[in-house]
């Protein structure tokens, strides 16, 4: 046979029930005023840091922060673009053939009766100029005027006026080194005019830097202005919080460290809270759960309940004053228990 529960079991599973109705009523009732304390701290904040008092205080800003004019594919590109025009006009890709063309110039090949200057050394280490009419070439000579010069005396890049093989590897050598410096002086150009025609294309179309990369300056604004609100809403909302609850007539607790409805703790009053007459307040969550306690007691136990007790008061009546309910004397006859006796609760059958 199943034992039915003790009194005070029951009376426990109502009191946890009771507070976590009010509780729930408390969160609930919290939960209401929430909308008129976001809605106080929204005009707050919009007093205390609108958008222009934080970009004057930003340089890097500048109002208004308008979304990107160009996605950064295209602004990479219109990089590329200026940066190939400045390129182009400093160090032009045509350098490359004018430098072939000044090799093939500089290292020519001298014609019979056009007038020369060499270098050669006839008397002494040191190279001297010959200065006249070339009359005659030869593998092993040349005759400047009525001097016959030997080609073992001309300084090696004048015998590429001469002889062709000597002149082919003057002008690739002129031309490899000719080149390769263009070619350096192109990419440090390049390297100076990049970050800066960067930065003008990025934000020129809106953009910012940051980490090293570029984003939208707007996405920034916005991620720096929100965190600004958010530390000024941690800032502001104990205060704003405090003045919506004050106003419907709470306060806090400070043993409890809460908020506390007055009407919920023996009528207290804030400070500064007018004390007119209030009107009647809704049935709290324990009050309607009596009856329905009440009914599941009976049910078990009879119209009585568990024990007998003095007329006049209802199961749920347990001011802190009442006697305990007394057990029949231990020598009492055995009989019949009367309906709702306590000793059927403890019975062991």
């Amino acid at each position: 046979m199943l034992r039915r529960p003790s009194f005070l079991t029951i009376l426990m599973c109502w009191a946890l029930t009771m507070m976590a109705a009010l509780a729930s009523e408390r969160e609930a009732a919290m939960e209401s005023l929430k909308y008129d304390i976001e809605r106080n701290l929204i005009g707050v904040l919009n007093q205390v840091m609108p958008p222009a008092k934080f970009a004057e205080q930003h340089e890097e800003y500048t109002l208004p922060v308008l979304p990107p004019t160009a996605a950064l594919e295209e602004v990479e590109q219109m990089i590329q673009d200026e940066l190939q025009r400045v390129l182009d006009e400093k160090y032009p890709e045509s350098r490359r053939a004018e430098i072939v063309n000044q090799a093939e110039e500089l290292f020519r090949l001298y014609k019979k009766g056009e007038r020369v200057t060499i270098r050669a050394r006839k008397q002494g280490p040191e190279p001297k100029e010959i200065t006249g009419t070339l009359y005659a070439i030869s593998r092993n000579n040349i005759r400047i005027g009525d001097q016959i010069i030997p080609m073992a005396d001309i300084v090696s890049q004048d015998q590429a006026h001469f002889l062709r093989d000597v002149q082919d590897g003057y002008i690739k050598r002129f031309i490899k080194v000719q080149t390769q410096q263009f070619e350096r002086q192109r990419a440090r150009f390049e390297e100076e005019q990049r970050p800066l025609i960067s930065g003008l294309m990025y934000k020129q179309n809106g953009y910012m830097a940051r980490d090293g990369q570029w984003h939208p300056a707007r996405t920034l604004f916005l991620a720096d202005y929100e965190r600004q609100r958010e530390e000024l809403y941690k800032q502001y909302y104990p205060k704003e919080e405090a003045e919506v609850l004050q106003t419907d007539g709470w306060y806090y607790d400070e043993g409890k460290t809460e908020w506390t409805k007055a009407d919920h703790a023996g009528g207290a009053v804030a400070a500064g809270e007018s004390s007119a007459p209030r009107p009647p307040a809704p049935k709290s969550s324990m009050e309607e759960a009596r009856p329905i306690l009440t009914e599941i007691v009976q049910s078990l136990y009879g119209t009585e309940g568990p024990g007998s007790k003095p007329a006049g008061g209802g199961l749920l009546d347990l001011p802190s004053d009442r006697a305990p309910v007394q057990e029949p004397p231990a020598e009492a006859p055995a009989a019949a228990p009367p309906a709702g006796d306590v000793s059927d609760l403890y019975d062991e059958d």
